[in-house]
């Protein structure tokens, strides 16, 4: 059993709960460990999660850890913390799952695509927070799966199976877990890229250096979490392989680990070489993003050196010219940032976000997203040039969306046709390794009181709604990859900042800019190619303008087979626009959930 993980899943969640404990002396008598019943009947509820933290502190591996971690995520979802309960859900999962308590709580995920997405989730946060994975924890927890979902729970589609291939090597139960995880995948439609992926992680001649090589160079969904796993088998001959190190040092800038980068970078020989440019760039960009500008200058001045039409030249150039004001462009940023949470705090009763994608054969993909908290009402439409792809109106109890293939309206009641799943929350931390991290928390259509959380919680958390909260998020973000170049200000008193985080394996950069009103409204945001125009406003004075909407007649939900079908390429054609607009944040190195997707 290790509660470790509780320990500091404990810590974290209670701070964001409000359950804030005091500080724990070491030398002070073991507490014997908190009895709900001398708490909960008083509604004593935040003295009781208090002591659960401190005993969990202080006895992390007693036998008692489990039942407070049940009783912890009890708490949680009881005072309205899900999302901090859904993590806590997956921390006890791999810190005891022979438990009665670590089988309870994998019994109340309810798909198999969901156990995925915990198990992927848990190791990607052992590694951010332990810089390891405990397999023997993740093929226990893999059991229960299995056990709950059967051949359900395997899937290449995810990149679950290289996963699950990689983790498991090192452990006596590889051969069974490799075996029925085979036996499950039969018959599924894979591209060539998996399929040599999972021959390359079952070549036993290989080492664990050049399966990690030879994945980066697949680009297969999933690879980056599986060379994360790899990259901690590492033996001495493959760190002294230039081209796996360099590999592992792209990974780690991917990841937003500069520092560890540049230790990496470190362990390369110098000189010449095709990829001599590149090599500069990631040294002067990681110095430059690990606190010192000095040596990045020179590192810049080095590239500065190479042939005028060298690409890598003229990203450098560009980081170059931002040291001498990056403090200043830093400290701009969180004044700008905090002034859009200072108007967001003043509530949002409405909002209208206008996107346009990148240019295609058939025009840009131009979309429109409304949403009014009085009037219960949600208005979606996407086209493309002059062609409709989607357009959904839900209202009341009822909703209507055109099926573009039948050219026709749909009518049908809310509980046959849900609202597609929104972003509620858009949470962030700074990780510790340096970097970023976001998460996505979807909900449903609800209630006109659902829709106003939704609008009023769209950013949320320390993080963004303090002055300090803010620093450290534009300092994580400088940390771990991203660069101001540019604020500017307009006659009109708005102000657009501009930063940029190059790509590791091509020369380029992701370029983020945003313009905030003179009253603290964020009014525009571009990522990569992506447009987004934003307007919102206080509940009963914002209306919606949406554009107009096509024409076509109208069937009802009578015919439920022409719906449904309907309906799932609505869906599809959603997954597809949200997959290429996340394409350009993916490719700058940001971490973000589901993942890989």
């Amino acid at each position: 059993m290790n509660s470790r993980i509780l320990l500091a899943a404990a810590a974290t969640l209670l701070l964001a709960a409000g359950l804030r404990g005091a500080d724990v002396t070491p030398a002070a008598p073991v507490p014997p460990p908190p009895d709900a019943q001398d708490y909960l009947p008083q509604g004593r509820v935040q003295e009781y999660g208090r002591a659960i933290q401190e005993f969990l502190t202080r006895q992390p591996d007693s036998p008692e850890a489990p039942r407070l971690a049940m009783d912890l995520y009890m708490l949680l979802r009881i005072s309205g913390n899900q999302d901090e309960a859904d993590k806590l859900r997956g921390m006890a999962i791999f810190s005891n799952p022979r438990t009665l308590q670590g089988v309870y709580l994998a019994s109340t995920l309810a798909s198999a695509a969901d156990y995925r997405d915990m198990m992927k989730h848990e190791v990607r946060r052992e590694l951010d927070a332990n810089g390891s994975v405990a397999a023997e924890a993740f093929v226990a927890a893999l059991q229960i799966g299995v056990r709950r979902f059967k051949n359900d729970l395997f899937s290449y589609t995810d990149g679950f199976n290289l996963l699950v291939a990689a983790v498991c090597e090192s452990t006596p139960q590889a051969a069974a877990v490799l075996a029925a995880m085979q036996q499950a995948s039969q018959g599924g439609a894979l591209s060539q890229a998996t399929r040599d992926a999972a021959a390359t992680l079952a070549d036993p001649a290989l080492s664990p250096g050049a399966k990690m090589l030879r994945i980066d160079r697949l680009d297969v969904v999933g690879g980056e979490l599986v060379q994360a796993v790899l990259a901690l088998r590492l033996t001495d001959a493959d760190l002294a392989d230039p081209q796996i190190v360099k590999s592992l040092v792209g990974r780690l800038i991917r990841d937003g680990n500069m520092a560890g980068a540049l230790e990496r970078l470190d362990r390369l020989p110098a000189g010449g070489g095709p990829d001599a440019s590149q090599l500069l760039l990631w040294r002067g960009w990681c110095e430059l993003s690990a606190g010192k500008p000095d040596a990045a200058a020179a590192t810049f001045k080095k590239l500065h050196a190479a042939a005028a039409d060298d690409p890598w030249r003229a990203i450098g150039d560009r980081l170059a010219a931002s040291i001498p004001a990056r403090a200043a462009m830093m400290k701009a940023t969180v004044e700008l940032l905090n002034a859009t949470a200072v108007n967001l705090r003043r509530g949002v009763g409405g909002l209208e976000v206008r996107t346009e994608g990148p240019p295609g054969a058939a025009g840009n993909v131009q979309s429109y997203v409304g949403m009014n908290v009085r009037d219960n009402l949600t208005v979606i439409h996407v086209r493309r040039g002059d062609r409709v792809l989607l357009a959904c109106r839900v209202e009341g109890a009822g909703a209507r969306f055109f099926a573009p293939r039948e050219g026709a309206w749909f009518m049908v009641s809310s509980d046959f046709f849900p609202l597609p799943p929104a972003i509620t929350r858009f949470m962030i931390g700074v990780k510790a390794s340096g970097g970023v991290a976001f998460d996505f928390l979807a909900l449903g259509r609800g209630t006109p009181a659902q829709l106003a959380d939704l609008l009023n919680g769209l950013l949320c958390g320390e993080l963004f709604f303090t002055r300090t909260g803010l620093t450290r998020l534009v300092d994580g973000l400088a940390r771990g990859g991203w660069a101001p170049v540019s604020v500017q200000s307009a006659a009109d008193g708005a102000c657009t900042a501009t930063w940029i985080h190059p790509k590791a394996n091509r020369p380029a950069a992701t370029e983020v800019i945003f313009t905030v009103s003179r009253d603290g409204q964020l009014q525009a945001v571009s990522i990569g190619q992506w447009r987004l125009a934003l307007r919102y406003g206080s509940e009963g004075s914002f209306k919606l303008d949406p554009p107009a909407m096509p024409d076509g007649p109208v069937r009802s939900d009578a015919d439920r087979e022409a719906v449904a079908a309907a309906a799932s390429e609505v869906f599809k054609l959603v997954a597809s626009l949200g997959r290429a607009a996340a394409t350009d944040i993916r490719g700058a190195g940001a971490t973000t959930r589901p993942d890989d997707q």
